[in-house]
């Protein structure tokens, strides 16, 4: 359990820095074709992408496997300098060799957030 909750902030901090993030919604992105144009020490090399169509949708693919445990992307809005999640994270596995995953975010925390886009 300690070990899915340090994977979850570590993808949390390099997915949810909102230059980086930024960095990502201005590249092209296709859900056939992601470029593996960021790196983890402990990851690997690794592509992300949010869908142009619908910023509920995430791409996401390392270049080898990890079975070690769950990793975990959580849908926030950021603002001001300000992130707060908007929905629930996301988890999986990622078991095959640069398979694309695709995760399906939730805008469902309780109040008035599901009208904010996912930009973080």
């Amino acid at each position: 359990m300690s070990k899915i909750l340090a994977f979850s902030l570590v993808l949390f901090c390099i997915f949810f820095n909102s230059s980086t993030f930024g960095n990502i919604q201005k590249n092209q992105c296709s859900s056939l074709q992601i470029k593996l144009g960021y790196n983890h020490q402990i990851l690997g090399p690794f592509g992300v992408c949010q869908s142009k169509v619908n910023d509920k949708v995430l791409f996401f693919k390392l270049k080898n496997p990890f079975l070690t445990n769950k990793l975990c992307f959580i849908p926030t809005h950021e603002r001001n300098k300000k992130s707060f999640y908007v929905g629930e994270p996301r988890c999986l596995f990622v078991t095959k060799k640069n398979r694309i995953y695709i995760i399906n975010f939730l805008k469902n925390r309780p109040g008035l957030y599901g009208y904010l886009k996912i930009n973080g």
